[in-house]
């Protein structure tokens, strides 16, 4: 399973959500979450829109909007 990831928005770097799920676990997700962020301490906000998955080993990461 992939880790899903969002852009900080006080740091503008990529972090983990905590979440891991397989890419079709990804596609049915809907609503909003949050999570406590690693990088910058805060709780953001986010919906799938707003995430990746985490790129398989050996694979080129998404750059974050």
């Amino acid at each position: 399973m992939q880790r899903v990831l969002i852009s900080c928005p006080s740091l503008g770097r990529a972090v983990s959500t905590v979440q891991r799920m397989r890419p079709a676990g990804f596609e049915a997700m809907n609503g909003r979450y949050s999570f406590r962020c690693s990088a910058c301490g805060d709780i953001h906000h986010w919906r799938k829109e707003d995430a990746w998955l985490e790129a398989p080993a050996g694979e080129a990461q998404p750059t974050a909007a």
